[in-house]
């Protein structure tokens, strides 16, 4: 029995630091660098671009976006989900499976499981 792929989306806010595990296409990646940095509080229009996604293999291969100098209030987060549910939804195979959430004093931090669809 083969053992079904598995993406993990780990969010944490302030500033926004998002981290992708697993298999994930990069056309997925350059839409979510193309919208992320949009969709924060203060966006980036008119100012310098922030960096991307970048890949990073240690301690595991995965991609890494810290939005520096951004804020992302409660709409904002929830516009960031939102563009990452949109774009895997978009990407196609991907079934939600499981979240969680914790808030801190002054830290927020979601982590969403999603798994192949079988087909």
């Amino acid at each position: 029995m083969a053992v079904p792929a598995v993406l993990v989306v780990s969010m944490t806010f302030e500033p926004p630091v998002i981290d992708i595990l697993g298999p994930i296409q990069e056309t997925t990646i350059t839409k979510l660098n193309d919208q992320l940095p949009l969709v924060c509080t203060n966006s980036s229009r008119g100012r310098k671009r922030p960096e991307g996604f970048v890949r990073r293999d240690a301690p595991h291969p995965h991609w890494h976006m810290e939005l520096r100098g951004m804020i992302a209030e409660i709409p904002a987060k929830m516009a960031i989900i939102l563009a990452i549910l949109d774009a895997l939804e978009e990407e196609g195979g991907w079934g939600f499976h499981d979240g969680h959430s914790v808030t801190l004093d002054f830290e927020e931090a979601h982590k969403f499981f999603f798994m192949r669809k079988s087909r």
